[in-house]
């Protein structure tokens, strides 16, 4: 032959039934292949196609990741200017409102955004239990000088459980700051929860514990934070207006 070769053997390289490549041996001279060269060649041919088809998968996954990442940072930055726009429209609509009243809706809106965007850093379908209280409570941090406790496993939660718990969260800690535990120089809020099964079904119990507050007493009507709560847990969830200090339990599906 002109290229010099004068036996060959060609082995296809299939995977998923297709071909992606040969594999080929030859002699320069004419040349019987024996059984133990064409099993040897097959093997190469086959490791071949096993090492090319991680290479396509690994590509194929590469390019699917790319394709999230660039899904979820427009997602992020979608719904960070559908906020901007909804805080907008609610400081021009209710520019003649209630200053406090405006504000305490920049603030659930703000709050609520802080919890997409732990989605989207983390997991979009999960978040960590505990980053998402860190974030519901960030905006009171400063202000009251580590007199949060908190306490609990490393637990991760389904993303719509991680957007309501957020907005009871900043409820009840705007609360506590008006009217409750952090309305002084000398109370403190202990956060704390645990997990349970019941009938097969993974449970989130966590508690809210205000201590050291003025008296509290019970309120007139339920406020926003109080029907929230209601309207986020199941089961055991209550709001208890202790004397000691305000006490919710908010009993969550996993």
């Amino acid at each position: 032959m002109a290229e010099g070769i004068g036996a060959l053997a060609f082995i296809p390289l299939t995977t998923r039934g297709g071909l992606i490549g040969k594999f080929m041996a030859y002699y320069p001279t004419a040349h019987v292949f024996t059984d133990e060269e064409i099993t040897i060649a097959v093997t190469i041919a086959r490791q071949l196609a096993f090492g090319l088809e991680r290479m396509r998968a690994e590509d194929e996954r590469q390019a699917a990741e790319e394709a999230k990442d660039l899904l979820l940072s427009e997602s992020k930055h979608r719904i960070k200017n559908t906020l901007a726009t909804a805080q907008a429209i609610a400081r021009q609509t209710l520019r003649d409102a209630n200053p406090d009243e405006v504000e305490a809706l920049l603030a659930r809106l703000h709050a609520r955004g802080e919890a997409h965007d732990l989605l989207t850093i983390e997991k979009w379908h999960q978040a960590p239990l505990r980053g998402v209280i860190d974030r519901a409570l960030k905006p009171f941090e400063s202000q009251q000088q580590n007199r949060f406790v908190i306490e609990g496993t490393s637990v991760w939660i389904p993303a719509n459980t991680s957007l309501n718990l957020t907005l009871c969260l900043h409820e009840l800690a705007t609360n506590a700051v008006k009217y409750g535990a952090l309305s002084n120089r000398s109370g403190h809020v202990r956060v704390s929860w645990e997990l349970s099964v019941e009938q097969d079904q993974r449970r989130l119990c966590l508690t809210w514990q205000e201590k050291g507050g003025p008296p509290v007493k019970l309120p007139d009507r339920k406020g926003f934070g109080s029907l929230l709560v209601e309207l986020t847990g199941q089961g055991k969830t209550c709001v208890d207006f202790r004397p000691d200090g305000v006490r919710c339990l908010l009993e969550l599906p996993l």
